[in-house]
C-alpha cells in the first residue's frame, strides 16, 4: 500500500516535471523565432534605407526630376537605381536577388524645399507592407 503510494507520487512528480520542461522549451523556441524574425526584419529595414539613400542622392544629381507641385508624386524602380550605379542590386537575407523591377521609392513633395522617400521592397521572402 506505502509501496503503490509512492510509485504515484513518483509518477505525479515525473508528469509535474516532464509538463514544466515543455512548457520551458516552447517558451524558448517562440523567444527565438522572435529573435529571428526581428533580425530578418532588421536587414530588410536597412535594404530599404539603403534604396532611400541611392534615390536621394539620384535627385541630387537629377533636381530636374523631382517633383514640382505640393502632394506630386515619382517613383524611381530600383533597376534604374542600379543602373545608374546608385545601389547595387538587393538580395534578400538568403542572398535571393530581390525584384528590382517592383522595388521602388517613392519621392512626395511637400513643401518647397521638403519631400519624402518611401522605400517599397519587394524580395521572395519578403514585401514591404504598405
Amino acid at each position: 500500500m506505502i509501496r503503490k503510494y509512492i510509485i504515484q507520487e513518483k509518477n505525479s512528480y515525473l508528469k509535474k516535471v516532464l509538463v514544466l520542461i515543455i512548457i520551458l522549451i516552447i517558451i524558448l523556441l517562440v523567444s527565438v523565432l522572435r529573435m529571428v524574425k526581428a533580425k530578418n526584419l532588421e536587414y530588410y529595414r536597412k535594404q530599404e534605407k539603403l534604396m532611400r539613400l541611392a534615390t536621394i542622392n539620384y535627385f541630387k544629381d537629377y533636381p530636374s526630376y523631382l517633383p514640382l507641385k505640393n502632394g506630386e508624386s515619382k517613383k524611381v524602380i530600383v533597376s534604374s537605381l542600379v543602373k545608374e550605379g546608385y545601389i547595387e542590386k538587393i538580395t534578400d537575407i538568403n542572398n535571393n536577388e530581390c525584384d528590382s523591377m517592383k522595388s521602388y521609392v517613392k519621392v512626395v513633395k511637400n513643401s518647397k524645399d521638403t519631400y519624402t522617400y518611401s522605400s517599397y521592397l519587394v524580395c521572395p521572402n519578403y514585401k514591404v507592407k504598405k
